[in-house]
């Protein structure tokens, strides 16, 4: 049989031990918990790229000199509606490059050679960059904490970019000939 007593001695040290361990547990929440929106904004971030990446590249083919930032951030946001949250602040640069062509050969069937025939035709592009940039508080005053020890004072800042090559005019014949 256990003495009277022992049965309360056993619950006080339970109590005890989570109110010691409480503390510790609430820390790696918040580091869960912050940890966990740094890794969604920045899945947020690539998907806003793409989206932003993608409406400008449909822009200049439709003969745009480019896409306005206003324009492709709202694109971006659409796709990506986490970066329109409390706390977060989103940005995007579009850069255009200018036109430019590249020759390639292209091979033809001549029928009445019975043979292939190249020729060098010239193609038209430019290339789409963009960068998103984000800016967020953290959650919590442990995330804060340990981003400012990190000597990260403005918050969790994320970047992500993306690119395409668009075709901007159709194919041309260089006036090298047949080969």
């Amino acid at each position: 049989m256990r003495p009277a007593g022992s049965r309360a001695r056993i619950d006080g040290a339970s109590a005890v031990t989570f109110v010691m361990a409480l503390p510790l547990l609430m820390g790696l929440l918040c580091a869960v918990a912050d940890i966990g929106r740094a890794a969604y904004l920045g899945m947020e971030a690539d998907v806003a790229a793409q989206a932003a990446c993608r409406y400008a590249a449909q822009r200049v083919a439709q003969g745009d000199k480019g896409p306005d930032e206003a324009s492709a951030l709202s694109a971006a946001l659409e796709q990506a509606p986490g970066l329109a949250g409390e706390g977060v602040f989103c940005s995007i640069e579009v850069d255009c490059s200018p036109v430019r062509t590249k020759e390639v050969e292209r091979k033809t069937f001549d029928p009445q050679a019975d043979r292939f025939e190249g020729r060098l035709v010239g193609f038209a592009y430019r290339q789409v960059d963009v960068r998103v940039r984000v800016n967020a508080r953290c959650l919590t005053p442990v995330g804060k904490a340990v981003l400012s020890a990190a000597g990260a004072v403005d918050g969790l800042q994320l970047s992500s970019a993306a690119s395409r090559t668009v075709s901007v005019d159709a194919d041309t014949e260089v006036g090298h000939g047949p080969r």
